[in-house]
């Protein structure tokens, strides 16, 4: 009799729509052991982590040879790097100090007309007020 339940347990728990539910009911009871071992394997790895760091960081002397000429590389790299941006700048300040050729301005008969007009209606005048002027 233990052996057809045994086997009637073994043929419902693959069926489909039962194995959603077998593993619903195992993640809702289990579910804080999960949280607790992962937390505490992050924990774990996050001290091993700084341990590591405080405390065992030495370099062997070749770990220091190759990490000062990755640094002297590095810094001639930069000091060519500026000397690019200072001969751009230097262009470019004598660009800007390089006097600007004067160009015939085309709006000067135009506000001299303007000018000229408001002088001749403002000094003289006219004896009708009423009628239309034309600044033709």
């Amino acid at each position: 009799m233990n052996k057809l339940n045994f086997l009637k347990f073994k043929k419902d728990f693959f069926a489909p729509e039962n194995i959603s539910k077998y593993c619903s009911e195992f993640w809702d009871k289990y579910f804080k052991i999960f949280f607790l071992l992962f937390s505490f394997s992050v924990l774990l790895l996050g001290v091993c982590f700084w341990f590591q760091i405080m405390y065992q960081s030495d370099w062997s002397s070749d770990q220091k040879k190759q990490y000062q000429n990755s640094q002297s590389k590095e810094v001639e790299l930069k000091e060519q790097q500026f000397g690019k941006v200072v001969k751009e700048f230097e262009r470019k300040k004598e660009i800007y100090n390089i006097s600007i050729q004067p160009i015939k301005d085309i709006f000067a008969s135009y506000e001299g007309n303007q000018a000229g007009e408001e002088n001749s209606q403002s000094g003289s005048p006219s004896s009708n007020n009423n009628a239309p002027v034309s600044n033709l």
